[in-house]
């Protein structure tokens, strides 16, 4: 139930934006692979009548630095000078002192090679578990310079994974907000929104700058 658009660049990956039929009106594009991630957004951004627009691109994001704000930035930069379209992009890291802030933004990559339990291990008979979930939002457009909004969530991690696992959030199930007795994963929608409130934030300062 989907129309996309083709766009095909020399040398690299197409560029594919979904749109589902339903879909009309003013509308933001997101450049992101993972179709949770729409759906999350999607549901956010429809609370101000914008529709989020799938753009699915190749990009090598630059982790060279860690700092979410840094790859969110650089990944949109390149998104739009590809596009040419109003465009956000998302990304998420996992900081813990103790571990020197790693994984930080390599978290994905940390999660590919070793799993939750090669975290857990890191962190065995550390009574210091404390840990920062950042995320930053960047959002580009013609003539103005890249904007970047931020939220930071502390909590720890927990010794043991969850039973509970969503597979596109696998550091929800061991991660446990500030002031809560259990990870993510286990909560029950009240619970969540007074998390999913911070979570969010992001989202809300995008809002602000868009004037939607």
């Amino acid at each position: 139930k989907c129309w996309f658009q083709i766009y095909h660049q020399f040398g690299r990956s197409p560029i594919i934006v979904l749109q589902k039929k339903e879909q009309k009106g003013n509308g933001i594009y997101f450049m992101t692979k993972n179709s949770d991630k729409i759906k999350e957004f999607g549901a956010l951004f429809k609370e101000r009548g914008i529709v989020v627009r799938q753009v699915s691109i190749g990009i090598k994001e630059d982790k060279s630095v860690n700092d979410v704000s840094y790859v969110a930035a650089k990944k949109v930069e390149e998104a739009y000078r590809i596009t040419g379209l109003p465009i956000f992009a998302a990304d998420t890291g996992l900081f813990i002192p103790i571990l020197n802030n790693q994984p930080g933004v390599k978290l994905k990559e940390f999660l590919k090679a070793h799993g939750i339990d090669g975290l857990i291990k890191r962190l065995k008979n550390k009574k210091n578990r404390y840990a920062e979930l950042r995320s930053t939002l960047a959002y580009k457009e013609k003539g103005k310079k890249t904007k970047t909004f931020s939220a930071m969530i502390e909590g720890k991690i927990d010794q043991k994974q969850s039973n509970i696992i969503k597979k596109e959030f696998l550091i929800d199930s061991i991660f446990i907000p500030k002031g809560s007795n259990k990870p993510i994963s286990e909560m029950n929608e009240i619970e969540y929104r007074k998390y999913a409130k911070n979570r969010t934030e992001p989202v809300r300062k995008l809002y602000s700058y868009l004037k939607i």
